[in-house]
C-alpha cells in the first residue's frame, strides 16, 4: 500500500464495523464540533469492534483538557489529534500521555514551514478554509509542497476521495492519508461501498 489510511469522523457502530473491516491504520473520534462530533460515552460504547493493529484518535479543537483526557480515556485512544490553534506547549503536554497529531491548514510557505517545525508525533496537511478547522471536503494547492524539505512523517487530508486520493499521494508523497467527508452518504454517515473504493484507490496507486 502506498500509504496508511485514516478514516475520520465516525459516528456510529455500524460505521466503525465497516471501516475497521478494512486494512486502514487508523481510525478518527470527533470529539470537537461539527455534524460528526460524538461524546465520551457514545464512544466507549462502540469502541470495543477496534483490532489492536489500528490506532484510535481522538480529534479536538482547544477543547479543555479536562474533557480530552475523559474522552481519550473512554474511547481508549492512542493519539491526539490538535485541530485548533494549540502551540508547542501543548503538544508536549499531550506527548507525555499520547503520540500528538497537530493539524495545519496549508495555505501559503509560511503555513507550511510551521508544519515543519512542530514537534508533534505526525503533522496533517489540510486545506485553509476560513471559519473552519477542517472536514469541508475542500482541497488545497499542492504546489507548496515543493517547500517541504523535512523528511517528518505527515498525513495528507482535504478534498481527498476514491477519485482524488492517488493523485495526492503522487504529488505530495504522504505518510498517510486521511479522509471523513469524501468516504460519506451524508455528513456523518459512512457509505461502505466508498469506504472500500478509497482503500482501493490507495492501493492501487503508485510513483
Amino acid at each position: 500500500m502506498s500509504a496508511d489510511i485514516k478514516f475520520c469522523g465516525i459516528t456510529n457502530q455500524a460505521d466503525l464495523e465497516a471501516a475497521v473491516a478494512l486494512p486502514i491504520r487508523y481510525v478518527g473520534f470527533n470529539f470537537a464540533k461539527g455534524p460528526r462530533k460524538i461524546s465520551a460515552e457514545q464512544a466507549a460504547a462502540m469502541t470495543g469492534v477496534v483490532p489492536m493493529q489500528i490506532s484510535r484518535v481522538g480529534l479536538f479543537v482547544d477543547n479543555e483538557r479536562d474533557y480530552m483526557h475523559e474522552c481519550l480515556r473512554a474511547a481508549q485512544c492512542d493519539y491526539v489529534q490538535l485541530h485548533g490553534q494549540e502551540d508547542e506547549d501543548e503538544i508536549n503536554y499531550w506527548k507525555e500521555s499520547y503520540k500528538v497529531i497537530k493539524a495545519f491548514r496549508i495555505q501559503d510557505e509560511a503555513s507550511v514551514a510551521a508544519a515543519q517545525a512542530s514537534n508533534a508525533d505526525l503533522v496533517l496537511l489540510d486545506a485553509y478554509v476560513p471559519g473552519a478547522e477542517g472536514g469541508t471536503g475542500a482541497s488545497w494547492n499542492y504546489e507548496l509542497m515543493k517547500h517541504w524539505t523535512s523528511l517528518k512523517p505527515f498525513m495528507l487530508a482535504g478534498g481527498l476521495n476514491p477519485q482524488t486520493v492517488c493523485a495526492g499521494i503522487q504529488q505530495c508523497k504522504p505518510t498517510a492519508v486521511d479522509c471523513a467527508s469524501g468516504i460519506e452518504s451524508a455528513p456523518g454517515k459512512k457509505d461502505p461501498q466508498k469506504m472500500q473504493d478509497f482503500v482501493n484507490a490507495v492501493s492501487n496507486c503508485h510513483g
